[in-house]
């Protein structure tokens, strides 16, 4: 809530916005503020520090929206290639109560992970689900970063 409170003020006193809540162009990730304002990205709740809006755009390119800028869903990465992940994995609060799931048979990214960690390998996953090797792959991966983070 510091964070907001700061980005409020910051907004209103530096930039003159009264409403900043109300934006399209604003922005949270990792507990930071972000504002797009005259083609730059500023971290609003940290003083209007500018952020590398490329990171930080294909972070956003991930995310689903609807027909009224609503977000409804996510592909989480998966690599660190944040250009070239793969949209295999899903978090959509209408699926599976909004757990990781992979996006084309909507099989949860845990059931998989914990079926290898008993010993059972992609490919008799993969079978079992109807699902590529790949896709059996990207969920364990997403599954490792999960347990990293």
């Amino acid at each position: 809530m510091r964070d907001v409170r700061e980005a409020l003020a910051y907004t209103r006193e530096k930039l003159g916005i009264e409403r900043v809540l109300l934006s399209k162009d604003l922005r949270t990730a990792d507990r930071n503020v972000f504002l797009s304002r005259i083609g730059k990205l500023l971290n609003v709740g940290r003083g209007g520090q500018e952020a590398i809006a490329e990171v930080f755009n294909a972070y956003l390119e991930r995310i689903e929206w609807d027909s009224r800028e609503s977000p409804i869903r996510v592909f989480p990465l998966t690599r660190d290639d944040y250009h070239g992940a793969p949209r295999v994995v899903t978090i959509d609060p209408r699926i599976a109560f909004g757990r990781p799931v992979v996006d084309r048979r909507s099989i949860s990214t845990a059931v998989i992970a914990e079926r290898f960690r008993a010993g059972e390998s992609v490919n008799v996953i993969a079978e079992d689900y109807d699902l590529e090797a790949s896709e059996v792959e990207e969920a364990l991966r997403y599954e490792a970063l999960a347990l990293a983070a």
